[in-house]
């Protein structure tokens, strides 16, 4: 089975010149974690993640420290707000570069790129690099739990 077979194809995306407070409101809109940008011919050229975002945000210390269950209540940090600085950068200043596989992936072999990239969500592509889905680990393991379940 290809990975086209069980990929999302209605993704939500932003634009390069979208600000980071526009990709946030998407991605609360939207209920993702993931959020591919492309160019305007639909040409993949980015990720920005949920784990991105926050770290635009995120006291340093939470992932400097290798346990921070001595801290029983973070209070005001976790109402922290964006700074200005940061919601106001373009996406293209903070995205990643793109992790995609081709339409024609099969499932174990998308499987591993998950691992390999440590990612949830993966953008699937045609030959010319133009986004056409989205899967995830959910995606990929279901098909494979339907192969069995159906024997």
């Amino acid at each position: 089975m290809q990975i086209e077979q069980c990929m999302k194809t209605q993704v939500v995306t932003v634009g390069p010149a979208a600000t980071v407070r526009q990709a946030a409101a998407i991605m609360v809109e939207a209920h993702i974690g993931t959020l591919p940008v492309i160019d305007s011919s639909g040409v993949l050229i980015g990720l920005l993640t949920l784990a991105d975002m926050l770290r635009l945000f995120m006291p340093d210390f939470v992932t400097l420290l290798e346990q921070i269950n001595f801290v029983p209540d973070f209070g005001l940090l976790e109402a922290r707000q964006l700074p200005a600085e940061h919601a106001a950068q373009a996406v293209s200043v903070v995205m990643r570069k793109p992790v995609s596989i081709l339409r024609t992936t099969g499932l174990l072999r998308a499987f591993h790129e998950f691992a390999h990239h440590n990612v949830t969500d993966l953008p699937v592509v045609d030959e010319q690099s133009r986004l056409i889905g989205l899967a995830s680990r959910v995606d990929i393991g279901t098909a494979f739990l339907q192969a069995w379940v159906s024997e």
